[in-house]
This record gives C-alpha cells, sequence and structure tokens, in this order.
C-alpha cells in the first residue's frame, strides 16, 4: 500500500488541485511504520559489513582471463578480502532533555538488537554542553538503560559530534530532544532519534527519527 501511495503521490506532481489522483490518494489510508522497524532497517543498511580490497590477490575476473583481454595485458584488478573491519555504531545521548524510562528501555532494545545482529562495536558517547562520558561496549550491552537525565538544558552538540566522529563511526545516532546548535557535521551518517514532545524540531543535517 505504501509504495502504491508514493507511485500515485509522484504522478500527480503538477495536476490541478481537482484532480482525479489527488481524490484517490485521499481514499487511501495512512499507514505508518514503527519507528523500531525504521531506526533498525537503517542501522542494518549502515553497519553492513563491506569487503575490503586486497592488493595481494587479483580479482576473479583478473584470474578467469589470465590478466589479459582481446590479446592485450589488463591493468592489475584487485581482490577482495574476507577479512572485513568490524562496523561501529556510535550513540550519543544528550541527557540535558528528559526521556521516560519505558521509551528509553525500547530504545536500548533496538540498539543492543541491532549491535548484537551486525556485530558492531558500540561507542556511548553521554554530555550536554560537553562530553560527560565516553565507554565502549560489546555488541548487544550498550547499558543505555543506566543513564540518568537532569533535564536542565542547555546542550552544545559540536563537542559530542566532535568525540564521536574521532572514533571513526560507520553511523552516528543521538538521542536528543534537538535543542542546542551543531556547529560540526561529521563524516558519517547521522540519524536524531527524538521523543514525541519534540517532533517538530528541525535537524541541521542528517535524518530524524521520532520515537512514537
Amino acid at each position: 500500500m505504501r509504495q502504491w501511495s508514493e507511485r500515485l503521490v509522484r504522478g500527480h506532481a503538477g495536476d490541478g488541485a481537482f484532480s482525479m489522483l489527488r481524490a484517490l490518494i485521499a481514499d487511501l489510508p495512512r499507514s505508518h511504520t514503527p519507528w523500531e522497524q525504521v531506526l533498525r532497517t537503517r542501522l542494518a543498511r549502515g553497519l553492513a559489513r563491506k569487503p575490503d580490497l586486497s592488493w595481494s590477490r587479483p580479482s576473479r575476473s583478473y584470474l578467469a582471463n589470465q590478466g589479459r583481454a582481446g590479446g592485450r595485458r589488463m591493468p592489475w584488478e584487485p581482490g577482495t578480502t574476507t577479512a572485513r573491519r568490524v562496523p561501529r555504531l556510535a550513540v550519543v545521548v544528550d541527557v540535558s532533555g528528559s526521556i521516560d524510562d519505558a521509551l528509553m528501555g525500547r530504545f536500548a532494545d533496538e540498539i543492543d538488537a541491532i549491535s548484537r545482529r551486525q556485530e558492531a562495536g558500540l561507542v556511548l558517547l553521554v554530555g550536554d554542553d560537553q562530553v560527560r562520558q565516553v565507554a565502549h561496549r560489546e555488541p548487544g550491552r550498550s547499558d543505555l538503560r543506566d543513564i540518568v537525565f537532569d533535564g536542565a538544558g542547555g546542550t552544545d552538540f559540536t563537542p559530542l559530534l566532535e568525540e564521536a566522529d574521532r572514533h571513526a563511526p560507520d553511523i552516528i545516532v543521538v538521542l536528543t530532544d534537538l535543542d542546542g546548535p551543531a556547529r560540526m557535521r561529521p563524516r558519517a551518517p547521522v540519524i536524531w532519534a527524538v521523543p514525541p514532545a519534540h517532533a517538530g524540531a528541525s535537524a541541521p543535517f542528517g535524518a530524524v527519527l521520532v520515537l512514537r
């Protein structure tokens, strides 16, 4: 249903206000994907292991052609290695905001499950206007439930993102109410996980995921 809705939206682009396609779209039921599923999909994609190039062994196509094509010698084509780098997930928690225990538990469950499933290294960063804690966790053991929120406000994402970027993660998830500046954009993709009360907040970059 979601795919057909998206096709209809593209199809009526530029139509008038009284087009038949607009009427059809109005009759379609609204679908809502749970945030857990969205987070799971995005993290799985971001943490998927990618084979590295190996300059010590040629590619299969190079070997199959014996290094030649049409009687001419082909340039060296590196192969791939099975010894792949362990993916790394950085979770930044803004403790200046507030989040209820039930929602935090669901968020922690998803982070633990995806890091365990992808066998990803986990870097946990806690802070507000500065970095308060940096910890490396084993896959599936984030200890997110133990974090205490003070709800005092006053956040600056810049030092938090700088520290996260220093650990060279494949993807970054920031649990926050998005109330603060971010004067630095890390190299990895960023997902801003926002409680429902702050669903209207805008992010300086990256994707916003409302936890509702």
